[in-house]
């Protein structure tokens, strides 16, 4: 409803134009949007809370081994850590925890791709691992995930209060891992 609001609609909208919008936000839409944003917060803390007591203690051991397989990590970061979405520096997570970071536009000296002949599609891996490639499910090599359990094992902390709070409280449910193999998770 946001998007639609203030940018035509929520499919597809029709105000983004190659380097920024195509108006300008108002002072009625940017107060509008803030409230929106407030309730949004309400709504997320309340579900994260209703999820934590209700849902995932009744399928704590599902959770821990439904697709569980051992694979690396890639996201975003800042230069202290802190979890990044949109601009920052890839880094590299083994299955191990050991980390490495590079700029983006270097990515080509850490990852490649590998071809199989039942797929037209590349499958990426982590060529810096120099451990080849192997998508044998008990000892997989040079795969790693990027995705949202990703991001939040590469990462060191997380900037706003509220997702901080939730970060430090997985990584203590994870032993204090810095990374969670637990393929669930990345959905919950």
């Amino acid at each position: 409803m946001m998007l639609e609001r203030f940018a035509g609609k929520a499919i597809h909208p029709i105000a983004g134009v190659v380097g920024g919008f195509s108006k300008p936000m108002t002072e009625e839409e940017r107060k509008g949007l803030l409230e929106d944003t407030r309730t949004l917060l309400d709504f997320a803390l309340f579900a994260m809370d209703f999820a934590k007591t209700n849902v995932f203690p009744k399928y704590e051991d599902t959770i821990a081994t439904l697709g569980t397989i051992t694979t690396g990590f890639l996201g975003t970061v800042d230069d202290t850590g802190a979890l990044q979405l949109y601009d920052g520096h890839l880094r590299l997570m083994k299955a191990d925890g050991s980390i490495t970071d590079f700029p983006v536009n270097q990515y080509d000296q850490y990852l490649s791709e590998h071809v199989e002949s039942w797929t037209y599609g590349k499958l990426p891996y982590a060529k810096c691992w120099d451990e080849g490639f192997s998508m044998d499910l008990d000892s997989p090599k040079g795969i790693y995930r990027a995705n949202t359990l990703a991001r939040i094992n590469v990462s060191d902390r997380i900037a706003t209060p509220h997702a901080q709070g939730e970060f430090e409280e997985f990584r203590e449910n994870s032993d204090g891992l810095p990374k969670v193999h637990c393929s669930i998770t990345g959905h919950a």
